[in-house]
């Protein structure tokens, strides 16, 4: 699981699968926020999807300050 891709495997991602992956877990975690409130201080995890993912994010960073 890796934290850059929403905590899904590289392969899920790959096949497509994470879409649905995601949105059982928000759905989830919206009925277990409402079963026990108390148990979340704040906000929860951000389980919506992103577009773009990217290799080794911070060498491309230092690549462009150079």
């Amino acid at each position: 699981m890796h934290s850059g891709i929403k905590f899904v495997t590289p392969n899920q991602r790959h096949l497509g699968l994470d879409e649905a992956i995601l949105a059982k877990r928000h759905q989830v975690n919206g009925m277990a926020k409402l079963q026990n409130p108390s148990r979340w201080s704040g906000k929860s995890r951000d389980w919506t999807m992103i577009n773009e993912v990217n290799l080794n994010p911070e060498k491309k960073e230092a690549m462009r300050a150079a």
